[in-house]
């Protein structure tokens, strides 16, 4: 059991380390938000803001998912080490929650220091679904893929979880 926790946390490390890029980082001036795909990690989705980086990271760029404001209300950010699901949310409430539940905050790398991503700002909403089947979270501005994936059995949980300037 010592062992498996060891592990878990070194995995849950290096996730948010190799997925993050921007630890510590905040966006500012209308950051584009990219959208990458990562099969290797149980199929994980990671949208990742532009903005600060020294290199933008190529491997698994599906490409622009939508662009933030550089002021807005709060966008957190929390990756579940476990499953590998991200959850984007601008409730510090629900944040906090999952936090407490051993949820890491992206940006700041920790359960426990609860740090925002991006800014929501704009008129264009931004779905996010749940696969229950995969425990993974999806979020996109489309409305097409939206509803495939509403009738592919996803669970729509917010119809405008937060708001971009534009998305594809």
């Amino acid at each position: 059991m010592k062992k498996r926790k060891i592990i878990t946390a070194a995995v849950s490390a290096a996730s948010v380390l190799m997925f993050s890029g921007f630890l510590g980082k905040t966006v500012s001036a209308n950051t584009t938000v990219n959208r990458y795909y990562f099969p290797e990690f149980s199929g994980r989705h990671d949208w990742v803001p532009l903005n600060g980086r020294a290199a933008v990271p190529t491997k698994g760029l599906e490409g622009r998912a939508w662009t933030v404001p550089d002021s807005g209300t709060e966008v957190y950010e929390l990756l579940n080490p476990n499953t590998w699901d991200t959850l984007l949310t601008t409730s510090p409430f629900e944040a906090n929650q999952v936090s407490k539940a051993g949820w890491l905050n992206i940006v700041s790398g920790s359960s426990v220091s609860l740090k925002w991503a991006f800014h929501s700002g704009g008129s264009v909403s931004i779905y996010r679904l749940y696969n229950p089947d995969a425990g993974k979270h999806f979020y996109t501005a489309s409305t097409f893929e939206k509803n495939s994936l509403v009738s592919a059995g996803w669970r729509l949980e917010s119809s405008s979880v937060f708001k971009a300037l534009s998305g594809v």
